[in-house]
């Protein structure tokens, strides 16, 4: 269950990221830097229940982002997957492009996994979306300047619905998109539905934090808020400086 949008600008990209998850969840551990294969290094919070991560940038300024379940297409399988999804970005993070990342995740073995949405970005002007439906895998290359993923479990068609709504209304307000304008759209509650608002809230579950990444000059940034967006907390900034594939 997340909200992820992101933005391309002419000098890099941002991509903002509510995690909804049960009330009953523990905490994640705040990000970090870690070094993984190849002594590749990457930020990354943990899901301190289940392992692995849902969101992670490494120095190639590959962000890499995982929703749970099939969110580009409407249909898919009901097969319950015997790892974690949180499993599959550490297994992608020592990738040097988007791209790759997509093609490594098209070859593993999905049937492992429940149905999930990754979303990769680095410093070409795709957008890379693969999705594991449970039953089939697919990936694209989205060229938008901006873009919305989402997911619910509580009623999936439901909450992209309204979500894509809110975000293509706030798009034609005010002449596009900026970064502050996609950080209102994830610190929103639409029309007041809370079940399916971007920054969400039932009774048993929760956006539970907020992360943005920011890839410019240079520089790929992970600011991560253990809360929602609409109440306001401090949080960790982490830093890595990039350097070119070769």
């Amino acid at each position: 269950m997340c909200t992820v949008t992101w933005l391309r600008e002419d000098d890099g990209y941002h991509l903002l990221c509510n995690r909804d998850e049960k009330r009953s969840r523990l905490l994640a551990e705040e990000p970090r830097q870690h070094t993984g294969a190849g002594g590749i290094a990457y930020v990354a919070p943990t899901d301190r229940e289940r392992g692995g991560t849902w969101i992670a940038a490494n120095e190639f300024s590959v962000t890499l982002c995982l929703l749970n379940g099939a969110n580009l297409s409407s249909s898919g399988g009901l097969r319950a997957g015997r790892l974690s999804r949180g499993f599959v970005i550490p297994e992608l993070l020592d990738c040097r492009s988007a791209a790759e990342a997509g093609a490594r995740a098209m070859g593993l073995r999905l049937e492992e996994y429940s149905a999930f949405t990754l979303i990769g970005m680095d410093g070409n002007p795709e957008t890379i979306l693969m999705e594991w439906n449970g039953a089939e895998s697919r990936l694209e290359a989205n060229r938008n300047d901006a873009g919305l993923v989402t997911s619910s479990s509580l009623d999936g068609q439901k909450a992209r619905m309204l979500r894509e709504k809110l975000f293509e209304g706030m798009r034609l307000s005010g002449g596009g998109w900026d970064a502050a304008k996609l950080y209102h759209f994830h610190e929103s509650h639409g029309e007041g539905d809370l079940a399916f608002s971007p920054c969400m809230h039932r009774s048993d579950a929760e956006t539970v934090s907020f992360s943005w990444v920011q890839h410019f000059g240079g520089e790929i940034r992970l600011f991560y808020t253990p809360g929602a967006p609409c109440q306001w907390r401090s949080g960790e900034s982490l830093q890595l400086p990039c350097r070119r594939s070769s």
